[in-house]
């Protein structure tokens, strides 16, 4: 059989020499095997490359929620200090509820009677004829305190 390379022509398959078609053969495999390493490393890479960006992206998520509740922890504890410190600084003052606080005491008085009642309707009192006036009045006018409603 007759083979033509590029230096001589084979007579039979026992020469040193490869065919043409065998080197051309040998250098597409290769290169295909190339392509395929490079496709290969370079999904790697991606891959790699997608790995670190999750990670980080991970990473700085974590931190922003941690800075956020600390940040609330902060904000709690001023809030609570704050109102500690006022708290202690009104502590026991004596600080009047509403305004009634500072109007007098008032009284309820009968029509015939010599006593004043702490309810209109003590006793025999009759409390649509019974009358208000404040205490310091009733005691002025020589009204004394009942004994069973005070």
């Amino acid at each position: 059989m007759l083979r033509k390379n590029h230096e001589s022509i084979c007579i039979d398959d026992s020469c040193n020499f490869l065919c043409h078609s065998d080197i051309m053969a040998a250098a597409k495999a290769k290169a295909e095997e190339e392509a395929k390493a490079r496709a290969e490393a370079e999904t790697r890479a991606k891959e790699e490359a997608l790995a670190r960006a999750q990670a980080e992206e991970a990473l700085a998520k974590a931190e922003a929620e941690a800075k956020a509740k600390a940040e609330q922890e902060r904000k709690e504890k001023e809030t609570k200090t704050v109102s500690e410190d006022i708290y202690k600084e009104v502590g026991t003052q004596n600080i009047p509820q509403t305004d009634t606080s500072r109007k007098e005491q008032m009284v309820w008085l009968s029509e015939t009677g010599e006593k004043y009642h702490n309810k209109p309707d003590c006793g025999r009192m009759n409390p649509n004829k019974a009358r208000q006036v404040t205490l310091s009045e009733a005691q002025k006018a020589g009204y004394g305190a009942c004994s069973k409603c005070y």
